[in-house]
Protein backbone atom coordinates (compact mmCIF):
# COMPACT_ATOMS: atom_id res chain seq x y z
CA UNK A 1 0.00 0.00 0.00
CA UNK A 2 1.85 3.46 -0.86
CA UNK A 3 0.71 6.94 -1.31
CA UNK A 4 0.67 8.67 -4.56
CA UNK A 5 1.34 11.97 -5.69
CA UNK A 6 1.44 13.37 -8.91
CA UNK A 7 1.59 16.71 -11.13
CA UNK A 8 1.42 18.33 -14.53
CA UNK A 9 1.89 21.77 -14.94
CA UNK A 10 3.15 23.84 -17.74
CA UNK A 11 5.40 26.33 -15.93
CA UNK A 12 7.13 24.50 -13.03
CA UNK A 13 7.13 21.43 -10.62
CA UNK A 14 4.30 21.75 -8.51
CA UNK A 15 5.25 19.77 -4.88
CA UNK A 16 3.18 18.55 -1.90
CA UNK A 17 2.91 21.03 0.22
CA UNK A 18 4.05 19.76 4.36
CA UNK A 19 0.90 19.05 5.39
CA UNK A 20 0.10 16.48 2.17
CA UNK A 21 4.00 15.43 2.53
CA UNK A 22 2.98 14.31 6.48
CA UNK A 23 -0.49 12.62 5.00
CA UNK A 24 1.53 10.98 2.41
CA UNK A 25 4.12 9.71 4.58
CA UNK A 26 1.87 8.43 6.95
CA UNK A 27 0.29 6.06 4.52
CA UNK A 28 3.79 4.72 3.33
CA UNK A 29 6.11 5.10 6.45
CA UNK A 30 9.01 2.37 4.72
CA UNK A 31 10.02 4.59 1.78
CA UNK A 32 9.39 8.23 0.26
CA UNK A 33 10.84 8.99 -3.12
CA UNK A 34 10.43 11.89 -6.02
CA UNK A 35 11.41 12.27 -9.78
CA UNK A 36 10.80 15.00 -12.03
CA UNK A 37 10.58 15.22 -15.27
CA UNK A 38 10.58 18.05 -17.97
CA UNK A 39 8.13 16.64 -21.52
CA UNK A 40 8.37 18.52 -24.82
CA UNK A 41 5.26 19.62 -26.25
CA UNK A 42 4.41 18.86 -29.78
CA UNK A 43 2.90 22.32 -30.45
CA UNK A 44 5.73 24.05 -29.24
CA UNK A 45 9.76 22.65 -28.80
CA UNK A 46 10.93 25.26 -27.02
CA UNK A 47 8.66 24.40 -24.10
CA UNK A 48 8.05 22.03 -21.68
CA UNK A 49 5.31 20.55 -19.31
CA UNK A 50 6.82 19.96 -15.95
CA UNK A 51 5.83 16.40 -14.24
CA UNK A 52 6.65 15.91 -10.48
CA UNK A 53 6.25 12.75 -9.14
CA UNK A 54 5.92 11.49 -5.44
CA UNK A 55 5.12 8.32 -4.20
CA UNK A 56 5.57 6.72 -0.24
CA UNK A 57 5.27 3.18 0.51
CA UNK A 58 4.09 0.64 2.98
CA UNK A 59 5.84 -2.66 2.52
CA UNK A 60 3.71 -5.67 2.75
CA UNK A 61 4.87 -7.79 -0.03
CA UNK A 62 7.74 -9.64 -0.69
CA UNK A 63 11.00 -10.00 1.83
CA UNK A 64 12.30 -6.32 1.20
CA UNK A 65 11.06 -2.80 1.08
CA UNK A 66 10.79 -1.78 -2.64
CA UNK A 67 11.02 2.19 -3.04
CA UNK A 68 8.43 3.96 -5.40
CA UNK A 69 7.96 5.46 -8.16
CA UNK A 70 9.15 2.46 -10.56
CA UNK A 71 11.40 3.56 -13.30
CA UNK A 72 13.00 1.95 -16.13
CA UNK A 73 15.28 4.50 -17.97
CA UNK A 74 15.47 2.15 -21.02
CA UNK A 75 11.90 1.34 -21.66
CA UNK A 76 10.64 4.70 -20.59
CA UNK A 77 8.69 3.68 -17.93
CA UNK A 78 7.88 5.54 -14.54
CA UNK A 79 5.29 3.92 -12.13
CA UNK A 80 2.99 4.70 -8.98
CA UNK A 81 1.24 1.76 -7.55
CA UNK A 82 -1.07 1.96 -4.75
CA UNK A 83 -2.57 -1.54 -3.92
CA UNK A 84 -2.57 -5.51 -3.86
CA UNK A 85 -2.07 -7.59 -7.37
CA UNK A 86 -3.54 -10.91 -5.89
CA UNK A 87 -3.67 -12.27 -9.42
CA UNK A 88 -2.56 -11.29 -13.39
CA UNK A 89 -5.59 -12.72 -15.07
CA UNK A 90 -5.79 -16.36 -13.38
CA UNK A 91 -1.83 -16.45 -12.38
CA UNK A 92 -1.32 -15.81 -8.87
CA UNK A 93 1.14 -13.20 -8.38
CA UNK A 94 4.00 -14.06 -5.92
CA UNK A 95 6.66 -11.85 -4.15
CA UNK A 96 5.91 -7.68 -4.72
CA UNK A 97 3.31 -7.44 -7.07
CA UNK A 98 4.45 -3.70 -8.07
CA UNK A 99 7.76 -4.95 -9.18
CA UNK A 100 6.03 -7.99 -11.07
CA UNK A 101 3.54 -5.57 -13.27
CA UNK A 102 5.92 -2.99 -13.78
CA UNK A 103 8.17 -5.67 -15.50
CA UNK A 104 4.93 -7.07 -17.24
CA UNK A 105 4.50 -3.60 -18.75
CA UNK A 106 8.08 -3.46 -19.96
CA UNK A 107 8.40 -6.47 -21.60
CA UNK A 108 5.30 -6.22 -22.89
CA UNK A 109 5.92 -2.72 -24.07
CA UNK A 110 9.20 -3.84 -25.36
CA UNK A 111 7.93 -5.26 -28.19
CA UNK A 112 5.93 -2.14 -29.41
CA UNK A 113 8.79 0.33 -29.15
CA UNK A 114 7.77 1.22 -32.52
CA UNK A 115 4.15 0.78 -32.54
CA UNK A 116 1.58 3.40 -32.75
CA UNK A 117 0.78 5.38 -29.61
CA UNK A 118 -2.56 3.89 -29.68
CA UNK A 119 -1.11 0.88 -29.51
CA UNK A 120 0.82 1.05 -26.70
CA UNK A 121 -2.29 2.84 -24.77
CA UNK A 122 -3.97 -0.53 -25.89
CA UNK A 123 -1.22 -2.80 -24.80
CA UNK A 124 -0.89 -0.72 -20.77
CA UNK A 125 -4.89 -1.09 -20.72
CA UNK A 126 -5.12 -4.57 -21.27
CA UNK A 127 -2.09 -5.80 -18.83
CA UNK A 128 -3.77 -3.77 -16.08
CA UNK A 129 -7.41 -4.52 -16.88
CA UNK A 130 -6.96 -7.97 -16.07
CA UNK A 131 -5.84 -7.39 -12.53
CA UNK A 132 -7.17 -9.08 -9.89
CA UNK A 133 -7.27 -6.88 -6.85
CA UNK A 134 -7.60 -3.43 -5.06
CA UNK A 135 -4.96 -1.20 -6.49
CA UNK A 136 -4.95 2.44 -8.09
CA UNK A 137 -1.96 3.83 -10.37
CA UNK A 138 -0.25 6.25 -12.35
CA UNK A 139 2.18 5.30 -15.84
CA UNK A 140 4.39 7.66 -17.48
CA UNK A 141 4.97 6.32 -20.92
CA UNK A 142 8.02 8.50 -21.75
CA UNK A 143 8.37 7.18 -24.92
CA UNK A 144 4.63 7.81 -26.49
CA UNK A 145 3.88 10.92 -24.12
CA UNK A 146 1.27 9.55 -21.84
CA UNK A 147 0.61 9.66 -18.69
CA UNK A 148 -2.15 6.89 -17.57
CA UNK A 149 -4.24 6.55 -14.39
CA UNK A 150 -7.22 4.97 -12.60
CA UNK A 151 -8.28 2.91 -10.10
CA UNK A 152 -9.74 -0.90 -9.74
CA UNK A 153 -13.01 -1.27 -10.91
CA UNK A 154 -14.56 -1.38 -7.66
CA UNK A 155 -12.64 1.54 -6.54
CA UNK A 156 -10.97 0.06 -3.37
CA UNK A 157 -7.89 2.62 -3.36
CA UNK A 158 -8.30 6.05 -3.24
CA UNK A 159 -7.51 8.33 -6.22
CA UNK A 160 -8.18 11.55 -6.41
CA UNK A 161 -7.69 14.51 -9.16
CA UNK A 162 -7.65 18.39 -9.32
CA UNK A 163 -8.25 20.26 -11.95
CA UNK A 164 -6.81 24.09 -12.57
CA UNK A 165 -6.45 26.27 -15.70
CA UNK A 166 -2.39 25.74 -15.69
CA UNK A 167 -2.39 22.33 -14.01
CA UNK A 168 -3.09 18.75 -13.20
CA UNK A 169 -2.85 16.46 -10.21
CA UNK A 170 -3.25 13.52 -8.80
CA UNK A 171 -2.86 12.06 -5.47
CA UNK A 172 -3.98 9.84 -2.44
CA UNK A 173 -5.50 12.43 -0.91
CA UNK A 174 -6.52 16.06 -1.10
CA UNK A 175 -5.41 19.43 0.51
CA UNK A 176 -8.37 21.64 1.71
CA UNK A 177 -6.94 24.92 2.86
CA UNK A 178 -7.32 26.02 -0.56
CA UNK A 179 -10.12 26.44 -3.11
CA UNK A 180 -8.57 23.67 -5.44
CA UNK A 181 -11.04 20.90 -5.83
CA UNK A 182 -10.24 17.76 -5.88
CA UNK A 183 -13.05 15.11 -6.84
CA UNK A 184 -12.39 10.81 -6.82
CA UNK A 185 -11.15 9.36 -9.96
CA UNK A 186 -14.19 7.79 -11.16
CA UNK A 187 -14.04 4.21 -12.09
CA UNK A 188 -15.96 3.43 -15.31
CA UNK A 189 -12.54 2.93 -16.96
CA UNK A 190 -8.67 3.76 -16.97
CA UNK A 191 -7.64 7.39 -17.75
CA UNK A 192 -5.36 8.44 -20.09
CA UNK A 193 -3.50 12.32 -21.10
CA UNK A 194 -1.75 12.95 -24.20
CA UNK A 195 0.87 15.34 -23.10
CA UNK A 196 2.23 16.37 -26.72
CA UNK A 197 -0.95 17.52 -27.53
CA UNK A 198 -3.09 17.88 -24.70
CA UNK A 199 -1.35 19.71 -22.23
CA UNK A 200 -2.62 23.51 -20.51
CA UNK A 201 -1.78 25.76 -22.95
CA UNK A 202 -3.62 29.46 -23.98
CA UNK A 203 -6.01 29.02 -21.42
CA UNK A 204 -6.84 25.37 -22.57
CA UNK A 205 -7.89 22.88 -19.56
CA UNK A 206 -5.80 18.87 -19.77
CA UNK A 207 -8.82 16.36 -21.34
CA UNK A 208 -8.24 12.93 -20.14
CA UNK A 209 -9.03 10.52 -22.60
CA UNK A 210 -11.30 7.71 -20.70
CA UNK A 211 -10.68 4.16 -22.07
CA UNK A 212 -14.05 2.91 -20.51
CA UNK A 213 -14.56 -0.42 -19.16
CA UNK A 214 -17.03 -1.01 -22.48
CA UNK A 215 -14.62 -0.15 -24.83
CA UNK A 216 -12.06 -2.64 -22.84
CA UNK A 217 -14.59 -5.29 -23.31
CA UNK A 218 -14.39 -5.15 -26.80
CA UNK A 219 -10.70 -6.13 -26.44
CA UNK A 220 -8.77 -9.67 -26.58
CA UNK A 221 -8.75 -9.66 -22.77
CA UNK A 222 -12.27 -10.22 -21.65
CA UNK A 223 -13.00 -13.51 -23.64
CA UNK A 224 -15.41 -15.55 -22.38
CA UNK A 225 -15.05 -19.32 -20.62
CA UNK A 226 -14.88 -22.27 -22.63
CA UNK A 227 -18.67 -23.05 -21.61
CA UNK A 228 -19.98 -19.40 -22.69
CA UNK A 229 -19.69 -18.22 -19.18
CA UNK A 230 -18.48 -14.86 -18.41
CA UNK A 231 -15.09 -14.33 -16.27
CA UNK A 232 -14.90 -13.39 -12.69
CA UNK A 233 -12.99 -10.07 -14.41
CA UNK A 234 -15.52 -9.41 -16.81
CA UNK A 235 -18.53 -9.59 -14.83
CA UNK A 236 -16.82 -6.65 -12.20
CA UNK A 237 -16.12 -4.87 -15.40
CA UNK A 238 -19.40 -5.40 -16.60
CA UNK A 239 -21.27 -4.91 -13.51
CA UNK A 240 -23.76 -7.83 -14.54
CA UNK A 241 -26.15 -8.61 -11.64
CA UNK A 242 -28.18 -12.25 -12.22
CA UNK A 243 -31.88 -10.97 -11.95
CA UNK A 244 -33.42 -14.37 -12.45
CA UNK A 245 -36.71 -14.43 -11.13
CA UNK A 246 -38.14 -17.78 -8.59
CA UNK A 247 -41.14 -19.66 -9.83
CA UNK A 248 -43.21 -21.47 -7.73
CA UNK A 249 -40.41 -25.00 -8.49
CA UNK A 250 -37.52 -22.71 -7.32
CA UNK A 251 -36.12 -24.42 -3.64
CA UNK A 252 -35.44 -22.05 -1.33
CA UNK A 253 -32.26 -21.54 0.51
CA UNK A 254 -31.65 -23.79 3.54
CA UNK A 255 -28.64 -25.60 5.07
CA UNK A 256 -27.86 -27.82 2.29
CA UNK A 257 -28.17 -25.20 -0.41
CA UNK A 258 -25.09 -25.60 -2.63
CA UNK A 259 -25.16 -21.96 -2.48
CA UNK A 260 -23.48 -22.86 1.12
CA UNK A 261 -20.76 -24.69 0.24
CA UNK A 262 -19.70 -22.17 -2.55
CA UNK A 263 -19.51 -18.93 -0.49
CA UNK A 264 -17.59 -21.00 2.20
CA UNK A 265 -14.98 -22.20 -0.74
CA UNK A 266 -14.85 -18.47 -2.45
CA UNK A 267 -14.88 -16.98 1.46
CA UNK A 268 -11.61 -19.24 1.92
CA UNK A 269 -9.81 -18.38 -1.55
CA UNK A 270 -10.69 -14.62 -0.93
CA UNK A 271 -8.86 -14.81 3.04
CA UNK A 272 -6.02 -17.25 1.80
CA UNK A 273 -4.82 -14.72 -0.69
CA UNK A 274 -5.34 -11.55 1.85
CA UNK A 275 -3.76 -13.04 5.16
CA UNK A 276 -1.39 -15.84 3.84
CA UNK A 277 2.22 -14.66 3.54
CA UNK A 278 2.52 -11.48 5.30
CA UNK A 279 5.35 -10.27 6.19
CA UNK A 280 6.55 -9.43 9.72
CA UNK A 281 7.23 -6.32 11.37
CA UNK A 282 9.64 -7.72 13.55
CA UNK A 283 12.29 -9.22 11.56
CA UNK A 284 14.68 -8.94 14.71
CA UNK A 285 12.00 -10.07 17.18
CA UNK A 286 13.01 -13.56 18.61
CA UNK A 287 10.77 -16.33 17.27
CA UNK A 288 8.92 -16.89 20.50
CA UNK A 289 8.08 -12.88 21.03
CA UNK A 290 6.64 -13.26 17.11
CA UNK A 291 4.15 -15.95 18.45
CA UNK A 292 2.13 -13.16 20.15
CA UNK A 293 2.07 -10.67 17.97
CA UNK A 294 -0.18 -10.22 15.49
CA UNK A 295 0.05 -10.03 11.60
CA UNK A 296 -3.54 -9.70 11.01
CA UNK A 297 -6.41 -7.24 12.97
CA UNK A 298 -10.11 -7.36 11.90
CA UNK A 299 -12.77 -4.05 12.62
CA UNK A 300 -14.60 -6.44 15.02
CA UNK A 301 -18.29 -5.36 16.06
CA UNK A 302 -18.96 -8.64 17.07
CA UNK A 303 -21.59 -8.84 14.04
CA UNK A 304 -21.96 -11.42 11.57
CA UNK A 305 -19.47 -10.48 8.43
CA UNK A 306 -16.66 -9.75 10.31
CA UNK A 307 -17.20 -12.94 12.82
CA UNK A 308 -17.67 -15.16 9.84
CA UNK A 309 -14.19 -13.68 8.44
CA UNK A 310 -12.40 -14.11 11.69
CA UNK A 311 -14.22 -17.82 12.08
CA UNK A 312 -12.69 -18.66 8.46
CA UNK A 313 -9.19 -17.35 9.19
CA UNK A 314 -8.83 -19.35 12.24
CA UNK A 315 -8.87 -22.01 9.80
CA UNK A 316 -6.41 -20.87 7.36
CA UNK A 317 -3.50 -19.31 9.98
CA UNK A 318 -1.17 -21.59 12.08
CA UNK A 319 -2.68 -22.05 15.75
CA UNK A 320 -0.01 -19.99 17.21
CA UNK A 321 -0.63 -16.87 15.45
CA UNK A 322 -2.95 -14.41 17.30
CA UNK A 323 -5.94 -12.88 15.68
CA UNK A 324 -6.54 -9.18 16.91
CA UNK A 325 -10.28 -8.28 17.14
CA UNK A 326 -10.23 -4.41 17.08
CA UNK A 327 -13.64 -3.19 18.66
CA UNK A 328 -14.76 0.24 19.05
CA UNK A 329 -17.22 2.20 21.00
CA UNK A 330 -17.76 6.05 21.41
CA UNK A 331 -19.10 8.65 24.24
CA UNK A 332 -21.78 9.96 23.07
CA UNK A 333 -22.89 12.58 25.57
CA UNK A 334 -26.55 13.46 23.48
CA UNK A 335 -27.09 8.97 24.79
CA UNK A 336 -24.71 8.50 27.43
CA UNK A 337 -25.57 11.21 30.16
CA UNK A 338 -23.37 10.55 32.42
CA UNK A 339 -23.43 7.10 32.28
CA UNK A 340 -20.64 5.72 34.99
CA UNK A 341 -19.64 3.11 31.95
CA UNK A 342 -20.49 4.59 28.56
CA UNK A 343 -18.60 2.17 26.33
CA UNK A 344 -19.55 -1.23 27.66
CA UNK A 345 -23.14 -0.06 26.94
CA UNK A 346 -22.49 0.16 22.95
CA UNK A 347 -24.61 -1.97 21.04
CA UNK A 348 -21.24 -3.03 19.11
CA UNK A 349 -19.13 -3.44 22.96
CA UNK A 350 -21.64 -5.83 23.99
CA UNK A 351 -22.03 -7.71 20.49
CA UNK A 352 -18.32 -8.01 20.38
CA UNK A 353 -18.34 -10.02 23.68
CA UNK A 354 -20.75 -12.03 23.23
CA UNK A 355 -18.94 -12.74 19.59
CA UNK A 356 -15.49 -13.61 20.71
CA UNK A 357 -16.72 -15.68 23.48
CA UNK A 358 -18.53 -17.77 21.00
CA UNK A 359 -15.27 -17.62 18.71
CA UNK A 360 -13.20 -18.91 21.93
CA UNK A 361 -15.50 -21.70 22.20
CA UNK A 362 -15.73 -22.89 19.04
CA UNK A 363 -11.77 -21.91 18.50
CA UNK A 364 -10.37 -22.91 21.63
CA UNK A 365 -6.46 -23.52 20.40
CA UNK A 366 -6.54 -19.79 19.34
CA UNK A 367 -5.82 -16.25 21.02
CA UNK A 368 -8.35 -14.14 20.19
CA UNK A 369 -6.87 -10.97 21.57
CA UNK A 370 -9.79 -8.68 21.86
CA UNK A 371 -9.01 -4.78 22.05
CA UNK A 372 -10.99 -2.43 23.48
CA UNK A 373 -11.22 0.79 21.57
CA UNK A 374 -12.74 3.66 23.95
CA UNK A 375 -12.67 7.24 22.88
CA UNK A 376 -14.21 9.56 24.54
CA UNK A 377 -16.12 12.71 23.41
CA UNK A 378 -13.08 15.14 24.13
CA UNK A 379 -10.87 12.83 21.85
CA UNK A 380 -13.67 12.71 19.44
CA UNK A 381 -13.71 16.53 19.41
CA UNK A 382 -10.01 17.07 19.30
CA UNK A 383 -9.41 14.75 15.47
CA UNK A 384 -12.37 15.37 14.34
CA UNK A 385 -11.07 18.20 12.06
CA UNK A 386 -8.52 15.72 11.00
CA UNK A 387 -11.09 12.97 9.89
CA UNK A 388 -13.14 15.67 8.14
CA UNK A 389 -9.94 16.08 5.95
CA UNK A 390 -9.30 12.76 5.32
CA UNK A 391 -12.83 12.06 4.10
CA UNK A 392 -12.72 15.05 1.52
CA UNK A 393 -14.62 15.27 -0.76
CA UNK A 394 -17.09 12.99 1.34
CA UNK A 395 -19.03 15.98 3.55
CA UNK A 396 -22.08 14.23 5.03
CA UNK A 397 -23.15 13.75 8.38
CA UNK A 398 -22.94 10.32 7.84
CA UNK A 399 -19.65 10.47 6.70
CA UNK A 400 -18.15 11.69 9.23
CA UNK A 401 -20.08 9.16 11.88
CA UNK A 402 -18.83 6.36 9.88
CA UNK A 403 -15.51 7.65 9.33
CA UNK A 404 -14.81 8.27 13.02
CA UNK A 405 -15.51 4.53 13.79
CA UNK A 406 -12.96 3.54 11.22
CA UNK A 407 -10.19 6.41 12.38
CA UNK A 408 -9.86 5.13 16.02
CA UNK A 409 -10.57 1.79 15.00
CA UNK A 410 -7.57 1.55 12.72
CA UNK A 411 -5.20 3.48 15.13
CA UNK A 412 -5.33 0.15 17.35
CA UNK A 413 -4.78 2.03 20.54
CA UNK A 414 -6.92 0.16 23.30
CA UNK A 415 -6.98 -2.20 26.37
CA UNK A 416 -7.01 -6.36 26.56
CA UNK A 417 -7.90 -8.00 29.34
CA UNK A 418 -5.09 -9.85 30.87
CA UNK A 419 -5.22 -13.64 30.85
CA UNK A 420 -6.55 -14.73 34.18
CA UNK A 421 -7.41 -11.81 35.51
CA UNK A 422 -9.55 -9.11 35.97
CA UNK A 423 -6.78 -6.41 34.85
CA UNK A 424 -6.91 -4.42 31.49
CA UNK A 425 -3.63 -3.53 29.92
CA UNK A 426 -2.92 -0.57 27.30
CA UNK A 427 -2.27 -2.21 24.45
CA UNK A 428 -1.62 -1.08 20.67
CA UNK A 429 -1.65 -3.52 17.78
CA UNK A 430 1.28 -4.36 15.81
CA UNK A 431 -1.16 -5.61 12.52
CA UNK A 432 -0.45 -3.69 8.86
CA UNK A 433 -3.11 -5.92 7.39
CA UNK A 434 -7.02 -4.83 8.44
CA UNK A 435 -9.46 -7.05 7.43
CA UNK A 436 -13.25 -5.50 7.01
CA UNK A 437 -16.42 -7.18 6.31
CA UNK A 438 -17.81 -4.39 3.73
CA UNK A 439 -19.34 -5.99 1.13
CA UNK A 440 -21.50 -8.17 2.43
CA UNK A 441 -24.58 -6.00 2.84
CA UNK A 442 -24.47 -5.03 -0.54
CA UNK A 443 -23.94 -9.23 -2.26
CA UNK A 444 -26.56 -10.34 0.29
CA UNK A 445 -29.38 -8.11 0.74
CA UNK A 446 -28.32 -7.00 4.48
CA UNK A 447 -29.76 -3.16 4.12
CA UNK A 448 -33.43 -2.60 5.70
CA UNK A 449 -33.68 -1.02 2.77
CA UNK A 450 -33.27 -4.16 1.07
CA UNK A 451 -36.24 -5.86 3.06
CA UNK A 452 -38.41 -2.72 2.45
CA UNK A 453 -37.72 -3.24 -1.40
CA UNK A 454 -39.06 -6.59 -1.17
CA UNK A 455 -41.84 -5.86 1.13
CA UNK A 456 -43.35 -3.20 -1.65
CA UNK A 457 -41.80 -4.98 -4.84
CA UNK A 458 -41.13 -8.59 -4.00
CA UNK A 459 -38.09 -9.61 -5.81
CA UNK A 460 -38.17 -7.40 -8.32
CA UNK A 461 -37.74 -4.29 -6.36
CA UNK A 462 -35.05 -6.06 -4.07
CA UNK A 463 -32.74 -6.97 -7.32
CA UNK A 464 -33.44 -3.38 -8.11
CA UNK A 465 -31.92 -1.71 -4.86
CA UNK A 466 -28.93 -4.32 -4.65
CA UNK A 467 -27.74 -3.50 -8.10
CA UNK A 468 -28.19 0.32 -7.01
CA UNK A 469 -25.79 -0.24 -4.03
CA UNK A 470 -23.58 -2.55 -5.64
CA UNK A 471 -23.27 0.19 -8.13
CA UNK A 472 -22.23 2.88 -6.43
CA UNK A 473 -19.91 0.56 -3.76
CA UNK A 474 -16.59 2.81 -4.62
CA UNK A 475 -17.99 6.14 -4.71
CA UNK A 476 -20.07 5.93 -1.84
CA UNK A 477 -17.82 3.81 1.01
CA UNK A 478 -14.14 2.69 -0.69
CA UNK A 479 -12.47 5.88 -1.17
CA UNK A 480 -13.22 7.34 1.67
CA UNK A 481 -12.23 4.31 4.00
CA UNK A 482 -8.80 3.95 2.46
CA UNK A 483 -8.32 7.41 2.95
CA UNK A 484 -9.20 7.46 6.65
CA UNK A 485 -7.71 3.95 7.62
CA UNK A 486 -4.84 4.64 5.96
CA UNK A 487 -3.69 7.33 7.90
CA UNK A 488 -2.15 4.96 10.29
CA UNK A 489 -0.03 3.17 8.35
CA UNK A 490 -1.99 0.49 7.97
CA UNK A 491 -3.70 -1.50 4.91
CA UNK A 492 -7.70 -2.32 5.39
CA UNK A 493 -8.27 -5.73 2.92
CA UNK A 494 -11.96 -6.57 1.80
CA UNK A 495 -12.53 -10.74 1.61
CA UNK A 496 -16.30 -10.15 0.47
CA UNK A 497 -15.05 -7.89 -2.62
CA UNK A 498 -12.49 -10.31 -4.18
CA UNK A 499 -13.20 -10.51 -7.70
CA UNK A 500 -13.95 -14.40 -7.82
CA UNK A 501 -16.07 -14.00 -4.91
CA UNK A 502 -17.77 -10.81 -6.22
CA UNK A 503 -18.56 -12.94 -9.54
CA UNK A 504 -19.80 -15.38 -7.77
CA UNK A 505 -22.23 -13.80 -5.85
CA UNK A 506 -23.29 -11.26 -8.52
CA UNK A 507 -23.97 -14.43 -10.53
CA UNK A 508 -26.00 -16.44 -8.03
CA UNK A 509 -30.02 -16.05 -7.92
CA UNK A 510 -31.06 -14.00 -5.49
CA UNK A 511 -33.43 -16.70 -3.84
CA UNK A 512 -30.03 -18.35 -3.22
CA UNK A 513 -28.76 -15.52 -1.00
CA UNK A 514 -31.52 -14.25 0.96
CA UNK A 515 -34.11 -15.48 2.93
CA UNK A 516 -36.65 -13.28 1.56
CA UNK A 517 -39.75 -14.97 0.11
CA UNK A 518 -43.32 -14.44 -1.18
CA UNK A 519 -46.21 -15.07 1.56
CA UNK A 520 -47.73 -17.75 -0.98
CA UNK A 521 -44.14 -19.93 -0.86
CA UNK A 522 -42.64 -21.55 1.53
CA UNK A 523 -39.48 -20.26 3.34
CA UNK A 524 -39.46 -22.90 6.08
CA UNK A 525 -40.50 -26.53 6.82
CA UNK A 526 -40.28 -25.75 10.34
CA UNK A 527 -37.84 -28.26 11.62
CA UNK A 528 -34.22 -26.88 11.48
CA UNK A 529 -33.15 -23.44 13.15
CA UNK A 530 -31.73 -22.11 10.44
CA UNK A 531 -35.82 -21.83 9.35
CA UNK A 532 -35.82 -19.13 11.69
CA UNK A 533 -32.93 -17.14 11.09
CA UNK A 534 -33.36 -13.27 9.36
CA UNK A 535 -34.03 -13.12 5.65
CA UNK A 536 -31.46 -10.52 5.05
CA UNK A 537 -27.85 -12.21 3.94
CA UNK A 538 -29.51 -15.81 4.96
CA UNK A 539 -26.71 -17.25 3.19
CA UNK A 540 -23.95 -16.02 5.07
CA UNK A 541 -25.99 -16.59 8.78
CA UNK A 542 -26.29 -20.49 7.13
CA UNK A 543 -22.63 -20.92 6.88
CA UNK A 544 -22.11 -19.37 10.04
CA UNK A 545 -24.27 -22.57 11.73
CA UNK A 546 -22.82 -24.69 9.93
CA UNK A 547 -19.46 -23.38 11.46
CA UNK A 548 -20.66 -23.65 14.90
CA UNK A 549 -21.62 -19.73 15.43
CA UNK A 550 -24.74 -20.34 15.94
CA UNK A 551 -25.04 -16.74 18.00
CA UNK A 552 -23.47 -15.20 15.60
CA UNK A 553 -25.50 -16.13 12.93
CA UNK A 554 -28.62 -14.99 14.85
CA UNK A 555 -27.29 -11.79 14.60
CA UNK A 556 -29.33 -8.47 14.00
CA UNK A 557 -27.65 -6.05 11.39
CA UNK A 558 -26.31 -2.87 12.85
CA UNK A 559 -24.92 0.18 10.89
CA UNK A 560 -21.82 0.93 12.53
CA UNK A 561 -22.53 4.59 13.14
CA UNK A 562 -25.55 3.69 16.03
CA UNK A 563 -23.31 0.04 16.76
CA UNK A 564 -20.14 2.33 17.88
CA UNK A 565 -22.55 5.79 19.07
CA UNK A 566 -21.02 7.98 16.71
CA UNK A 567 -24.11 8.98 14.90
CA UNK A 568 -25.72 12.21 16.47
CA UNK A 569 -23.45 13.18 18.79
CA UNK A 570 -24.42 16.55 19.51
CA UNK A 571 -28.43 17.89 19.87
CA UNK A 572 -28.43 19.32 17.13
CA UNK A 573 -31.22 18.25 14.68
CA UNK A 574 -29.59 16.55 11.92
CA UNK A 575 -29.79 14.10 8.86
CA UNK A 576 -27.00 11.44 7.57
CA UNK A 577 -27.30 13.22 4.12
CA UNK A 578 -26.71 16.73 5.76
CA UNK A 579 -24.22 18.50 5.03
CA UNK A 580 -21.61 19.04 7.14
CA UNK A 581 -21.25 22.96 8.29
Amino acid sequence: MCGIYFSIDKSDFLWPDAKLKYLLHSRGPDSQHSLAFSHPQKTSAENSVCLAIQSTVLSLRGDQVVSQPLQDEAAGLVLCWNGEAWKIGECPISGNDAQVIFHMLITALTQHVASSTDTRQVVITQLLASVAGPFSFVLFDQISGQVHFGRDRLGRRSLLQCQKLDSFSLCSLGTWESNDHWSEVATDGFYVINLTENTPQNGNRIRPIIQSWSSLNAQTHCSQNQNGSLSASEVIWQGHLNKELPTSDSSPLTPASYSVHEIESNLRHSLQLRILDIPSTHPNQQAEMLTSMSKIAILFSGGLDCSLIARVSHELLPCHETIDLLNVAFENPRIHNNISSPFETCPDRITGHQSVEELRRVCPNRTWRFVEIDVPYSETIENRQTIIELMKPHNTEMDLSIALALYFAARGIGKVQDAGTATRSAYRTPARVLLSGLGADELFGGYQRHATAFARSHFEGLLDELNLDISRIGKRNLGRDDRVISHWGREVRYPYLDETLFAWAMATPVWQKCGFWTSEWPHADGKSKANFLEPGKKLLRLLACKLGMQQVANEKKRAIQFGARTAKMDARKTKGTDMLS
